[in-house]
């Protein structure tokens, strides 16, 4: 009975250890790994979405942000138009305080935009919204600015945004939800060959 009781302890700490192994934050000069995106996650604090890279089929990953326990669902993509392999990609935030995602050859498929000056850490918020911030909490980047086919609850839609539907095979669409020149919501049938509002 001894080696029972001793071993029980252990094994009622594993899903503790498990669930503690998730963070929110990806510090400066940290990456993580398509090779592990199992485990290297970012997950908000509350549980209600992870961020990491999202396999679309085999061989090719996103890097994204779903909700965790409804069906993997997206709400956002950094590399949508473009997948990376699944050895040897990673997403970077660098020295400079760039978010940078980079292919398995070291090509850089998409990287945060703005003035990085000041970044010590990313940040997913329990909203869905990934944030870069400086050493005062402030947000200097977050991807609620560039959101891809999803509005989460609290995310605004201005003259700049543009929503643009995903296909079946995980690639734009030919939809489009904007503000037009004349300052009229839209969903807009966008193709080479045919223009619709």
């Amino acid at each position: 009975m001894a080696p029972f009781f001793s071993i029980l302890p252990v094994l009622s700490l594993l899903p503790l250890l498990s669930s503690a192994a998730f963070t929110d934050t990806l510090p400066l000069r940290s990456s993580l790994s398509v090779d592990k995106h199992q485990i290297d996650i970012l997950r908000s604090p509350n549980g209600t979405f992870t961020c990491g890279f999202h396999s679309i089929y085999d061989n090719a990953f996103t890097f994204s942000i779903w909700y965790t326990k409804v069906n993997k669902t997206i709400v956002w993509t950094a590399n949508r138009d473009r997948p990376v392999h699944a050895r040897g990609a990673e997403m970077t935030l660098r020295k400079g305080g760039t978010l940078v995602l980079t292919d398995y050859d070291g090509v850089v498929v998409w990287q945060t935009g703005g003035d990085p000056a000041g970044v010590q850490y990313a940040q997913l918020l329990e909203t869905g919204n990934l944030v870069l911030k400086n050493s005062r909490g402030m947000v200097l980047w977050q991807s609620f600015d560039s959101p891809t086919d999803t509005l989460l609850p609290g995310q605004r839609i201005n003259a700049a945004t543009k929503l643009v539907s995903t296909t079946g095979l995980h690639v734009p669409g030919h939809f489009i939800f904007h503000f037009t020149d004349s300052s009229i919501l839209s969903l807009i049938y966008d193709d080479a060959d045919v223009h619709e509002i």
